[in-house]
């Protein structure tokens, strides 16, 4: 392995440590003695090697659907997805698929 493929197999082992905490990233990073910038930065270009490995490829999630009633959805009723981390998204029943679409890659691409 070349040292560039050492240090990306450190920092992605490390990312994925992250993940796995459930911690803030600046939080992760001071208890594990970890350099912001470097961990946001590797982050970065470990996400954007990733996408270009998926291409346009849709990725799949776990989802626990959970049943609502239906006069409740027949009185426009709200949709909430749990993300990780117990982060949420609300939204109407009267969505722009699209939007949504756009919003849940833009936080993605963060990290969130």
């Amino acid at each position: 392995m070349t040292n560039l493929e050492d240090q990306s197999a450190l920092w992605a082992e490390r990312i994925e440590s992250w993940k796995a905490s459930g911690l803030k990233q600046l939080v992760f990073c001071q208890r594990e003695g970890i350099g912001y910038d470097s961990f946001k930065r590797w982050r970065h270009r470990l996400d954007g090697q990733a996408v270009r490995r998926r291409g346009s490829r849709a990725t799949l999630v776990p989802l626990k659907v959970v049943a609502t009633s239906v006069k409740k959805r027949a009185e426009g009723g709200s949709m909430e997805v749990r993300l990780h981390g117990d982060r949420r998204i609300v939204v109407g029943a009267d969505f722009d698929e699209e939007a949504l679409r756009r919003l849940i890659g833009a936080l993605e691409r963060l990290g969130c």
